[in-house]
């Protein structure tokens, strides 16, 4: 018997099975992938409704995520490299008004045991999106875990 569900924007269908092997890293184990689903959810960052075939996984507050004004432009500081060349402008981006920085990538260092990219303004902003978690608390306990 077929049962269709809506998916709608800022969900996706997947499975623990899945996200490991999209990881596809030997230290990411099924456990860990349960641990960290269970913790986004307390943190209130998602949803996960399972079922024995699979998880239907819902980003809390999606479209705020995606709102492109809530996003600075960060200039170059006298600590960075200028790029070697001139940077040259698309055309179709001078009509742009707000330019998405790219955004780094948060990273878990193995060796140091450290979050790494992870600043003091991103730990405001989930403070303010999730006011009932102590985001340094639960970076800690993701920490522990890994």
């Amino acid at each position: 018997l077929n049962k269709f569900i809506t998916i709608k924007r800022g969900s996706f269908i997947t499975s623990i099975e899945q996200i490991r092997k999209k990881i596809n890293d030997r230290l990411v184990t099924t456990q860990k992938i349960r641990t960290c689903v269970k913790i986004l959810k307390n943190m209130q960052f998602l949803t996960n409704e399972t079922t024995s075939g699979y998880s239907h996984i819902t980003i809390i507050k999606y479209d705020f995520y995606q709102d492109a004004s809530r996003y600075k432009t960060r200039k170059l500081t006298s600590h960075q490299q200028a790029p070697n060349k001139p940077l040259t402008i698309n055309n179709n981006v001078n009509n742009v008004k707000n330019i998405i920085p790219s955004i780094s990538r948060i990273n878990f260092n193995y060796k140091t045991k450290r979050w790494e990219n992870i600043t003091k303004e991103d730990i405001k902003d989930w403070s303010i999106i999730n006011p009932n978690c102590d985001v340094k608390i639960e970076l800690e306990h993701m920490r522990q875990w890994l």
